[in-house]
């Protein structure tokens, strides 16, 4: 397989809403077009926010273009130039973990238990 594509693998109707929630545990997937790892953790991530998006506010930020100026600040807050990179915030908006390539979906699912 190539390291290669045609564009960000997620898209979806609110791929720009970079907004953190009151009250609500968030994760965040930092990932960029052309990168086999964000493709492969981005199948992951798409599984399994269909199991959490009741309970967790889940944002995509593709690094290399980011939808507006709430995905920017996000990326200066927790972004340290690894893809792809999986950040869970408590319902606080404080940092609870944060690991950069690739991670199982039931390790991420662990990750994001910990703080609902």
């Amino acid at each position: 397989m190539q390291d290669t594509d045609n564009g960000f693998p997620i898209v979806g109707d609110k791929m720009d809403d970079a907004n953190l929630e009151q009250a609500k545990p968030t994760l965040i997937f930092f990932g960029a077009a052309g990168d086999l790892n964000t493709n492969r953790q981005a199948k992951r991530l798409v599984d399994l926010s269909k199991k959490i998006q009741d309970k967790v506010k889940v944002i995509v930020i593709d690094v290399d273009h980011p939808a507006n100026a709430s995905a920017l600040k996000l990326i200066k807050t927790y972004y340290k130039g690894y893809i792809p990179l999986n950040v869970v915030l408590d319902k606080d908006g404080k940092l609870s973990t944060s690991h950069s390539g690739e991670i199982d979906t039931g390790d991420l699912k662990s990750k994001v238990d910990r703080v609902l």
